[in-house]
C-alpha cells in the first residue's frame, strides 16, 4: 500500500518508493489535511515537497494506524533552499512537531519512514499557519527625478494583493508602478490601479505565481519620505 490522499493539499507530492494512489492535479497537495501510507521495506522512505513562504509556522505528526499499530515512524523536514535539515526524529508509534518556523520562501521535504526497521501503515497530519499579518508596511525615501521606490515581497499562487504608497512630503508624485512576477513576467495592473494625487493604489489583484515579487513606482517629483503598505490574504478557510 503506498500513500494515498484526502482531496485538497498545497504542494508537490514525490514518492520516493512506491506509487501515488489517486490523481494528483500537477503535483500539487494543500497542507492541512491527512494523508496515509505504509511503509512495506525497511529501506522505504515516502517524501513529500512542497512550497512555502518565509515565516510559516508548520506543524506535523505521524502517527502508526492499521489494526496492529506495528510501525515507529521517523519524520525528516528539510529546506530544499538551504539544503538543512530542520528535523529528524522518531519517539515510537506517534512523533510530532509543532509550530516550525520555515526560514525561507521555496520548497520543503517531509519524509517519512520505519525507525529501528519497523513496518506498517500509517498516517500524516500536516498544518501550516502564517506567522506575519500579511500587512509589511515601512517609511522610504523614494528617489526624485524619475527615480523609483522598490519594494519585494513573498506570496502563493492565488493569494490576492492590496498595495498602497503615500508621499510624507510636498513635492513627491508616484506614478507608474509596474508588479514583477517570480517569473520575470510583467503583471498588468491597468484594471486595478487608482491614483489619488500624487499617491498610488494598487487593489483586487490575485497573483498568478508562487515565489518573490517585485513592486517598483515611480516618483516624478522630488526626492522624499513615502509610506507604504502591502496586504496579502491567502484567502485561508
Amino acid at each position: 500500500m503506498s500513500p494515498s490522499k484526502h482531496p485538497k493539499l498545497l504542494f508537490v507530492l514525490v514518492l520516493l518508493a512506491g506509487t501515488v494512489v489517486g490523481a494528483v492535479t500537477n503535483g500539487l497537495i494543500d497542507l492541512g489535511d491527512s494523508l496515509y501510507g505504509e511503509i512495506e521495506d525497511i529501506h522505504q522512505v515516502d517524501t513529500y515537497v512542497f512550497d512555502a513562504v518565509a515565516d510559516t509556522m508548520l506543524s506535523v505528526t505521524v502517527r502508526a494506524a492499521g489494526e496492529d499499530k506495528t510501525l515507529q515512524p521517523r519524520l525528516r523536514i528539510e529546506d530544499l533552499t538551504s539544503g538543512d535539515v530542520l528535523v529528524d526524529a522518531t519517539n515510537g508509534s506517534y512523533v510530532s512537531v509543532k509550530k516550525l518556523l520555515l526560514p525561507t520562501t521555496g520548497q520543503y521535504r517531509i519524509s517519512v519512514s520505519g525507525a529501528n526497521d519497523t513496518l506498517g501503515q500509517y498516517k500524516m497530519k500536516t498544518h501550516d499557519k502564517l506567522t506575519w499579518a500579511l500587512f509589511p508596511k515601512g517609511w522610504d525615501v523614494a528617489p526624485g527625478g524619475g527615480g523609483t521606490l522598490d519594494l519585494s515581497f513573498d506570496a502563493d499562487e492565488g493569494w490576492s494583493m492590496e498595495a498602497k504608497a503615500v508621499p510624507k512630503q510636498i513635492g513627491v508624485y508616484l506614478s507608474s508602478p509596474t508588479l514583477t512576477a517570480p517569473s520575470g513576467a510583467d503583471i498588468d495592473l491597468s484594471a486595478h490601479l487608482s491614483k489619488n494625487g500624487p499617491a498610488v493604489h494598487i487593489q483586487d489583484l490575485v497573483l498568478p505565481e508562487f515565489g518573490t515579487y517585485e513592486l517598483s513606482i515611480v516618483n516624478s517629483g522630488i526626492t522624499g519620505l513615502t509610506r507604504w503598505w502591502i496586504k496579502l490574504d491567502p484567502d485561508e478557510d
